[in-house]
């Protein structure tokens, strides 16, 4: 899921870190996945249910 703020769009700029940082620590209180901490791309607006490996493995076994 992406979540947009309409101040910041999906931009990564110094003035819009301590929103994403702040998704980022709410997404991890939930439980949730935060792309903004991604090592090869930064999806700052992206939170999701599973991590990476395991929607790998859903596709996988599914078929997609």
């Amino acid at each position: 899921m992406d979540i947009i703020d309409s101040r910041y769009g999906w931009e990564d700029r110094p003035e819009t870190a301590t929103f994403w940082q702040a998704l980022g620590e709410e997404a991890a209180i939930l439980g949730l996945y935060w792309g903004g901490s991604w090592e090869s791309f930064r999806g700052y607006a992206h939170v999701q249910f599973y991590d990476n490996d395991r929607l790998a493995e859903i596709r996988r076994l599914h078929g997609l």
